[in-house]
Order: C-alpha cells, then sequence, then structure tokens
C-alpha cells in the first residue's frame, strides 16, 4: 500500500511537496541526523550495552557513562585501528578501498586473536539465502481501509526523510534532483519488499553517508551494492563472522562526521535571520526528540512555512530617490535627495 501510494503521487507529478523542505530546514536536520547517527555508535566502539532512556540524549548520556566505568578495551582498540586505517589510506592512497581494506584487516585480527571469546562483539551468524517470494492472498476492504491512514503517513514521512538526505547530497555533489523520480523508484522499492516479506523501506542517512563517502556519484553504486549483497546472502555470509561491530561502527562515524557542517546555518543566519532561526530550531529540535527525527522535519516545514506567510504579509517597501548618478536608491540606506528635491535639480536649468 505505501509503495502503490508514493508511485501514484510520482506518475501524479506531486514531487513539488519537496519544495515544503526549504534549505534552512535541510541543513538543520541534517547536521542533527549526522550526529544522531554518529553517537548511536558510541556504545560499539566501547563495547557496552547501549544506555537506556527515552530520547537519544539520556541513551548516549547513560551509554558514556557505562563506558567510563567499563569500557572493553579490546573493542575500542578495534575501533580505533579501522578509523586510523581508513584515515591513513584516504590520505597517502585516495584510490584504494579504504573502508574494505579496514574491514578485511579486522575482520582477520578478529579471527586470529579469538576477538569473540575474549568479549568482543562480532557480525556472527548470517542467515545464507535470499527471501522467498510471498503474494498476499485474498483482499480485505476491512483491512484495507484500517491501513490506509498509516500507509499514508508512513509514505509521506518515509519520503520527507528520504528526500532531506537526497538534498543535502545533491547540495554536496552538484547533482539535479528530481523529487518525482525519487517517490516512483521509493513506491517500487516498497512494492518490492511487500512482496518479500519486508518492511516499508525508505533512504537511509547512514548507507547513503557511507556511499558518497566512498566516491560514488550516480545511482549505479546502489545496483552494484544490491548485487554484492545479495552475493553474499547466497555465498559469502561465513566470511563476515568475525567482522567486529565497532569497525562497522566506525566506517558510520567516520561517514557522518563528514555531513556535520554549521556554517551553511551560520549564512542562512546573516543572509535572512528568519532562516537561520528555521535551520537552528529544526536542528535543536531533532536532536532532543531523536529517535523520533520525523516530527524535526515536520516542526520545520510547517515553521518555514509560517515565516513565509509572515514576510509575504509584510512586504518590505522602499522608497527611492534619484542618486547624483542618476540612479534610484532606497532613501533608507541613501539618505541623499527626497524624490522631489531630486525632480527639481533634474529639470532645473545648469
Amino acid at each position: 500500500m505505501v509503495g502503490v501510494f508514493q508511485i501514484s503521487l510520482g506518475l501524479l507529478r506531486l514531487g513539488v511537496l519537496v519544495d515544503l523542505l526549504s534549505h534552512p530546514v535541510v541543513v538543520g536536520f541534517t547536521n542533527a541526523g549526522a550526529i544522531i547517527i554518529g553517537t548511536s555508535q558510541l556504545n560499539k566502539v566501547f563495547g557496552v550495552p547501549k544506555g537506556e532512556g527515552e530520547h537519544h540524549y539520556e541513551s548516549v548520556y547513560n551509554t558514556v557513562l557505562t563506558a567510563l566505568e567499563s569500557t572493553h578495551f579490546p573493542t575500542l582498540y578495534m575501533g580505533l585501528l579501522a578509523i586510523a586505517i581508513m584515515l591513513l589510506l584516504k590520505k597517502t592512497m585516495p584510490k584504494v578501498p579504504n573502508v574494505l581494506v579496514a574491514v578485511v584487516v579486522t575482520t582477520l585480527l578478529a579471527w586470529y586473536t579469538d576477538f569473540a571469546e575474549s568479549g568482543g562483539k562480532v557480525v556472527g551468524q548470517i542467515p545464507e539465502g535470499l527471501p522467498s517470494l510471498t503474494i498476499p492472498s485474498g483482499f480485505d476492504m476491512e483491512v484495507v481501509m484500517s491501513l490506509i491512514s498509516y500507509a499514508v503517513i508512513i509514505s509521506l514521512v518515509g519520503f520527507m526523510e528520504a528526500i532531506a538526505i537526497a538534498k543535502a547530497m545533491a547540495a554536496k555533489t552538484k547533482q539535479r534532483l528530481d523529487a518525482n523520480q525519487e517517490l516512483v523508484g521509493q513506491g517500487l522499492s516498497n512494492l518490492t519488499a511487500g512482496l518479500f516479506s519486508g518492511y516499508p523501506v525508505s533512504g537511509s542517512f547512514s548507507r547513503s553517508a557511507v556511499n558518497i563517502n566512498a566516491g560514488a556519484i550516480t545511482g549505479f553504486s546502489s545496483v552494484v551494492t544490491g548485487v554484492v549483497v545479495g552475493a553474499t546472502l547466497l555465498f559469502l555470509t561465513p566470511l563476515l563472522y568475525h567482522l567486529p561491530l565497532a569497525t562497522l561502527a566506525s566506517v558510520i562515524i567516520l561517514a557522518v562526521v563528514n555531513l556535520v557542517k554549521f556554517k551553511p546555518i551560520v549564512h542562512a543566519w546573516r543572509a535572512e535571520p528568519h532562516d537561520g532561526v528555521t535551520a537552528i530550531i529544526t536542528f535543536g529540535l531533532t536532536l532532543y526528540i531523536a529517535p523520533h527525527i520525523e516530527y524535526g522535519i515536520l516542526v520545520g516545514v510547517v515553521l518555514s512555512i509560517l515565516l513565509f506567510v509572515i514576510r509575504f504579509m509584510r512586504p518590505r517597501v522602499a522608497e527611492l530617490s534619484r542618486y547624483e548618478d542618476n540612479t534610484m536608491r532606497d532613501i533608507s540606506v541613501f539618505p541623499a535627495l527626497t524624490a522631489m528635491e531630486s525632480e527639481a535639480k533634474a529639470v532645473s536649468p545648469r
């Protein structure tokens, strides 16, 4: 149902909804999302249980307190080694796939040192094979009517989150973003996921960050990723058993760090204070209410629309006068001549 709704939006050219996501909203959400994803990996780097808490910041705080008392140092060293490998290779040999090298080296090291037996967390056993195709049987209108409101909400929220990520990536790569194409693509993905007992899917912030950080340029990288993941599930899952979770966490942290940029927020504030306020509120609210980050986007969109309406209802009106060089300028900025004085000067004989 989510897939059908999203495809319908795309075919009806309703991708214009993306215009509700202003640049300040995207900037605020991207920075907050990157921080949330990065800090959510801390427990895996320190080798401690994830702290409990209703909100993300409470969970991070409790995780740090636990890490101060009972850090699993082999896990920490493994994570630091992965970070060192990726940073070193990126600086000295940028053409070498640093993430792949870090994964291979730490996996072999974990296998050789019995990392899992010493208390380190590894990926472990991954079920082999692909999910089977399952066609939904029957059509119960009562069930459809009870689910349709949830399907619409999931469709819109999933699309808004994904398009916020896509706009951030497009701004970095200078590529054109087609919202209608994104809707159709995401709808097809959800249709396919539903036929294989999957749940509704959307764009992944962390995977997109890792993808672009690895040098991906076009959508074909996702095709390659899908083929490799499929082949791995069929034939290579035993090789991933000893892959440390600290390595995966380090990969994600390094990827999202590049997305934390506060200069655009400062620039928005200087260019138009209203935009700066929108970016800061979206950023702060997304951090505060995480893991329910979708509400941060919704509040940012509503705030952006309200501020736009206020500016539209109170347009700035400037009184102009003819300046000495015969140009028209704002009197409040260039208090030289009033309109009547300039006109008198213009008609008076020299």
